[in-house]
């Protein structure tokens, strides 16, 4: 049986390791849970790291760095059209089964908000409210 498993029978969110090789001695390791309400302790998902990785047999001789991180999802949809342009995570940028937004968000920013800033960049003029939301996203 594995630790997914085990952790339903027991009433307990799955989490699940991401692994990426940096190079041959070096392996960027990170545990994680996809959405809980409320969120799982940081003291959990490190014994849950511990315990999958001693399952799996992996020795850690050392860690370089150890990071803490939590992504607000849910929440009241915006306001359309919003009174101040949104990108990224408050533009609802998020994959909803991963998280990750950065290169969803850096791929659009220069596409959707480049041409309303060079266009107001030495000038008086504003672009707000409905015109902005729909030059930015209706392009």
């Amino acid at each position: 049986m594995n630790l997914i498993c085990e952790l339903a029978i027991q009433g307990r969110l799955p989490t699940f390791l991401y692994v990426m090789p940096i190079d041959s001695n070096l392996v960027f390791l990170e545990e994680a849970c996809l959405v809980s309400r409320p969120a799982l302790s940081d003291m959990e998902v490190k014994s849950r790291m511990v315990a999958r990785l001693r399952h799996l047999g992996i020795k850690v001789k050392d860690v370089i760095g150890d990071e803490k991180a939590s992504i607000a999802m849910g929440g009241p949809l915006p306001k359309i059209p919003p009174s101040v342009m949104a990108i990224g995570g408050a533009s609802g940028a998020i994959h909803p089964s991963t998280g990750y937004m950065v290169a969803r968000t850096m791929a659009l920013s220069p596409v959707l908000v480049a041409d309303v800033i060079v266009e107001c960049l030495g000038s008086t003029r504003v672009i707000r409210g409905r015109p902005l939301y729909h030059r930015v996203w209706n392009g």
